[in-house]
């Protein structure tokens, strides 16, 4: 595909296509955006990075029973664990949000909430919250979320909340600088020849890109309790663990007229 093919396509699919898609969607929802200066400074580093930081969300205890209750469950139920190609790095409970009341608040916070939609300037609802509890392991060890990715070629908005300290070496979040813009999604889809709506970015391409283009990575530490909030249409990984087990909480948001016609991943809690 030429750079010309790329342009056209994204120009339908990122600006015709996804803003009627949010005017649709402000109609139907009718939501008044709620703007203050807390949630401006925060939208605005959105905006900038890609990635937003709140340091102290949660309490350690907090964490710490969080992860207790995490393992307990996945302990008991072994067949509502999702996990790609039987691999035990990156363990997930979809839906968690049902099985504990702290998981619960955090699913139904409201600040949050009201920060994604000003930063998709539109009303969205969190859908589900994924446990996730991610380990060193000697194969097949691509970190959470399977390796470099995409979400979407549009904006989108999650929320992860660190339950354990993370550093390097920890499953630290990675998002690569700028890569959402229009110009950056086709020269690196285009460098390695890869189709718009492909997502998903092999190492080894990444690797290539970055030295290519000199690529910025941000990578995102924090302390147990630490909250990211980030656009999941630049593209991300969570590291490969080789230090220690890192538990995390991840809250997906979707435009509210797109909630019905969601594929939920399986199993779910």
């Amino acid at each position: 595909m030429n750079k010309l093919t790329y342009l056209i396509e994204l120009i339908y699919r990122r600006i015709l296509k996804y803003n009627l898609k949010l005017i649709i969607n402000n109609l139907v929802s009718r939501n008044k955006l709620e703007i203050s200066s807390e949630y401006k400074m925060i939208v605005d580093e959105l905006k900038n990075n890609g990635f937003a930081k709140i340091e102290n969300f949660l309490s350690k205890e907090k964490c710490k029973e969080i992860i207790s209750i995490v393992d307990i469950y996945l302990k008991e139920n072994d067949h509502k664990i999702w996990r790609e190609d039987d691999s035990y790095c990156d363990l997930r409970l979809f839906g968690a949000e049902k099985i504990d009341r702290l998981i619960y608040e955090y699913y139904n916070n409201e600040k949050i909430l009201k920060v994604g939609n000003l930063h998709i300037k539109s009303s969205l609802k969190n859908i589900y919250t994924l446990a996730g509890k991610t380990s060193f392991v000697e194969d097949n060890n691509f970190g959470s979320g399977g390796g470099w990715h995409r979400d979407s070629i549009n904006p989108s908005f999650k929320s992860m909340l660190y339950l354990t300290d993370v550093n390097s070496g920890d499953g630290n979040l990675q998002i690569i600088k700028k890569s959402n813009e229009f110009k950056s999604i086709i020269k690196l889809n285009s460098e390695v020849n890869k189709k718009l709506l492909n997502t998903r970015f092999q190492n080894d391409e990444v690797d290539y890109l970055i030295k290519k283009f000199n690529l910025k990575i941000y990578n995102i530490y924090g302390k147990a309790g630490s909250l990211v909030l980030f656009d999941g249409s630049y593209i991300h990984r969570g590291t490969p663990v080789v230090n220690n087990t890192r538990y995390a909480l991840t809250n997906y948001f979707y435009l509210n007229i797109d909630v019905k016609k969601t594929k939920y991943p399986s199993p779910m809690v």
